[in-house]
């Protein structure tokens, strides 16, 4: 997937639109249930940027690698609720 939305085929132009965008879970309010059971298989992403994934749970990222992120980002950004996903063969590192 290639994020590129500008004329010149640069990088994405805006912060606004993160790659994968999971909004669940308690950190939006009480009684907010979380997400669970995605699979991401096999995914290239190329100029993008980062996730904002909340409430995500027990979930797999199989083989999802980030080419370039804006701004050279750390593309794995969750909250705190995101608990139990799985990251096999994905590049860069979950850390």
């Amino acid at each position: 997937m290639d994020g590129n939305n500008s004329p010149t085929c640069g990088m994405a132009v805006s912060d606004s639109k993160p790659v994968i965008d999971i909004q669940a879970g308690p950190a939006l309010g009480e009684g907010t249930a979380t997400l669970s059971g995605f699979t991401f298989q096999d995914v290239v992403f190329r100029n993008v940027n980062p996730t904002n994934i909340k409430g995500l749970t027990d979930s797999a990222f199989h083989g999802v690698t980030f080419l370039s992120v804006r701004n050279n980002a750390n593309p794995w950004r969750f909250d705190g609720y995101s608990t139990g996903n799985t990251f096999p063969d994905v590049s860069p590192p979950v850390k």
